[in-house]
């Protein structure tokens, strides 16, 4: 018996989407790779970037905290405390404290 098109269309696309997800997902670790040597070796004013400051570069980015933590090699809850310690700071200023 001959298989119905859709399924074997069906199992092509899924087959494919596998690929690609793989391919994806060593593409974003490279990149993330990247980013993190750069961020690394960025310097300002001659001295090493703070994971802080590291935290508020890619979080302006907009990538999202998991994604943060991924590239940095440290936890959510950790760019999460910074970021809402970075939050704080900018209220302060805006208030004049």
């Amino acid at each position: 018996m001959i298989p119905h098109k859709s399924y074997i269309l069906t199992c092509a696309l899924e087959a494919w989407c596998s690929t690609l997800s793989q391919e994806n997902h060593a593409l974003v670790k490279r990149l993330d790779a990247l980013i993190n040597v750069i961020l690394e070796t960025a310097k300002l004013n001659d001295k090493e970037l703070k994971v802080i400051d590291k935290v508020r570069i890619l979080s302006a980015a907009g990538l999202r905290p998991v994604e943060i933590a991924s590239i940095l090699g440290i936890t959510v809850n950790q760019v999460n405390v910074g970021l809402h310690e970075l939050r704080k700071k900018k209220q302060s200023k805006k208030s004049g404290k």
